[in-house]
């Protein structure tokens, strides 16, 4: 595994470590704090005894209530008639209390009728005691309650408070000399990305990040990625910890409607969090993906082209993970929504497997895909869900195997009625699993025991993600292993048979592309790296294209200049994207009606792409994208809304 993602375990399990030992030191903190209050209700009841009877050898100790008062009475014991053996009495009152609560430090004493549990209040180290006044037939008249303030419960409370403060300051200072001490040194371009990727040390980024070129602008968005994925370790946790005591609250006091309201803008909350996460993580790493496929497009020798596939594999690696991490604290939430949509799964496998060949070259494994040939149409369901689980179990047979193959396979075992049932299986010649380990594996932040994550690092979370994504979809991922033989994944699912072309056709209609010279595009785009990215790939297409930073400007050019298509970001300063697009719609002139309008977003949520292809925009591109798809939708758009156009120059 590459030092770049062990980097990333490590600080996360340092967080985890952080809440972990947090909680469990503040559970320890309570349960003393409430055994040393038992220990002193205790005895608060034994000095009242010891005060009632107090100089009271061979004599009964009782109370008595008549005319609303209470009366305390003292017996000789050795008198047989009860009347002989009466000694003295005293009025239970104010004076009587105030008398007692002298003998015992920082109380006060009161008489009430009302009986309520011993109670301990934490916050303000108060200990309040009811001891009851029995009569001769052992009956309670009255109750004294004892309220005991316990200074040092307090001074123990505050000391400890500030003790948390310094843990946690001291494990957050530990991580951020861990994060300063990988930014240092930089040889070669190529040389110095690579190692910062592999190793995960930004000391390798120092001197490149002031460079002007594609390089400097690359180093900066890898350092910038290191930052943005703490934070969100850190924000997912803060949430994860919100939730927890919001479900509590509901549950134990029934909120009321202002209660339920507060709650419902909370979700809301958390909710436009997951999308503003998701902005600002993808945006960047969609600068990486493409930099990335543009140096590869270079002439290159062999040692710089392997470093620039390793970029380009760990950066979708990076995205799928920030992916995994969204997705599971959806699914956590119960928000997470499974798309319908009909796809190529040939397709799908085809380029997930081209992904882990370069990783399954580079240890020296076989990687063997195996499709069912039968399958000759379109399927209906959610490709990037199970896009998603069929990256992390390959990924994890890949990075498990130190030697042997990979298999990866998936097969029709029943069809009826327009629905597949299609079994997929990823089956290795790895490490292995003990057989008591196999449960645990599928367990969040757990993997099989402590020494894997030393050698291959790993969060624990991929498994979990992908078991819950499997049932999301009505199916059972499944394992079969044996330590040291390796390990077998399988699932199996239901998919619908799209009424489209057939497979074979919608590859050749893909694959179908062509020049992009000549093509009019205006981008609407705030972002300078991703600006600079479509910049370079526009130079190398010959397609003319014009930049504005925001939806203002984008619609002066528009004015001013005939344009084919438009690439309209979503956040942007001055005017958003949506605002700007529903002015092209609204404008007089009918030919901003029909204009193609894609919308280039960072926000790949379901709601997000329903929400654009209802209010004005023709396509989505998400980011990172593939600068492939690019070309090709840009083709397409070419071919469909800018040549098969009327010529209306005669007219």
């Amino acid at each position: 595994m590459k030092v770049t993602t062990r980097l990333t375990f490590i600080i996360s399990a340092l967080l985890l470590l952080l809440v972990a030992g947090t909680i469990v030191f503040q559970k320890s903190i309570n349960r003393s704090s409430y055994k040393l209050a038992e220990n002193k209700k205790l005895e608060i009841r034994q000095q009242i005894e010891r005060l009632l009877n107090e100089n009271e050898a061979n004599s009964i100790h009782y109370f008595s209530k008549s005319d609303n008062k209470i009366v305390e009475i003292l017996y000789d014991s050795n008198q047989e008639n009860f009347q002989e053996k009466k000694l003295t009495q005293k009025i239970v009152d104010t004076n009587f209390c105030q008398h007692l609560s002298k003998f015992i430090d920082n109380s006060t004493i009161h008489l009430t009728n009302n009986f309520n549990n011993d109670t301990f209040n934490k916050s303000t180290s108060t200990i309040i005691v009811f001891y009851p006044l029995l009569n001769l037939k052992k009956e309670v008249v009255a109750y004294l309650q004892i309220a005991v303030q316990q200074p040092v419960f307090a001074a123990f409370s505050t000391f400890l408070g500030k003790y948390n403060i310094f843990f946690i300051a001291f494990t957050l200072g530990i991580l951020a000399l861990l994060i300063l001490a990988i930014t240092s040194y930089i040889n070669m371009p190529l040389n110095g990305i690579f190692n910062a990727m592999s190793t995960g040390k930004e000391r390798y980024l120092e001197n490149m990040e002031k460079r002007s070129d594609e390089f400097g602008q690359l180093s900066r968005l890898i350092a910038l990625s290191f930052s943005q994925k703490r934070r969100l370790m850190e924000e997912v946790d803060e949430r994860k910890q919100t939730e927890e005591s919001l479900r509590k609250v509901i549950k134990e006091l029934e909120l009321t409607s202002d209660e339920k309201e507060k709650a419902e803008r909370a979700d809301q909350a958390k909710s436009e969090f997951i999308s503003n996460i998701s902005h600002e993580l993808r945006t960047p790493m969609n600068a990486v993906v493409s930099i990335s496929s543009m140096l590869a497009l270079e002439k290159l020798d062999d040692k710089q082209s392997n470093l620039v596939k390793v970029l380009n594999f760990s950066a979708r690696q990076l995205t799928s993970l920030v992916s995994d991490i969204l997705d599971f604290s959806k699914i956590e939430a119960g928000t997470l929504e499974m798309d319908e949509e009909p796809f190529n799964l040939f397709a799908v496998c085809t380029e997930i497997v081209q992904m882990h060949s370069f990783k399954a070259n580079e240890n020296e494994l076989k990687l063997f895909f195996d499709e069912d040939e039968s399958l000759k149409r379109m399927i209906v369901g959610d490709p990037h869900r199970l896009n998603q689980v069929l990256v992390n179990l390959l990924s994890n047979a890949v990075k498990f195997t130190e030697k042997g193959q990979v298999n990866f396979s998936y097969k029709i075992i029943n069809q009826e009625d327009n629905v597949a049932s299609i079994k997929f299986v990823v089956k290795d010649t790895g490490i292995g699993i003990a057989k008591n380990d196999l449960d645990r594996i599928f367990e969040r932040f757990n993997q099989a025991n402590s020494e894997i994550h030393k050698k291959y690092g790993g969060t624990g979370l991929g498994l979990t993600l992908s078991k819950k994504l499997v049932e999301l979809m009505g199916g059972t991922l499944e394992v079969e292993s044996e330590l040291g033989k390796g390990s077998t994944f399988f699932f199996t699912l239901k998919f619908p048979m799209a009424k489209a072309v057939d497979r074979t056709e919608e590859n050749r209609l893909k694959t179908a592309s062509g020049t992009l010279e000549g093509l009019k595009v205006l981008v609407a785009e705030d972002h300078e790296i991703n600006a600079f990215v479509l910049k370079q790939f526009f130079k190398q297409w010959k397609v003319e294209a014009i930049f504005a930073e925001n939806g203002k400007l984008a619609l002066d050019e528009l004015v001013k200049t005939d344009f084919d298509v438009v690439l309209m970001d979503l956040q942007m300063p001055v005017m958003d994207g949506f605002e700007a697009v529903q002015r092209i719609r609204n404008h007089p002139d009918p030919k901003y009606k029909k204009i193609a309008i894609i919308a280039l977003t960072a926000n790949a949520a379901k709601e997000t792409r329903e929400h654009l292809l209802k209010n004005g925009f023709d396509l989505f591109i998400s980011k990172p994208f593939d600068p492939s798809n690019l070309h090709q939708i840009l083709y397409n758009v070419k071919k469909y809304y800018v040549e098969a156009k009327p010529d209306t120059s005669a007219m």
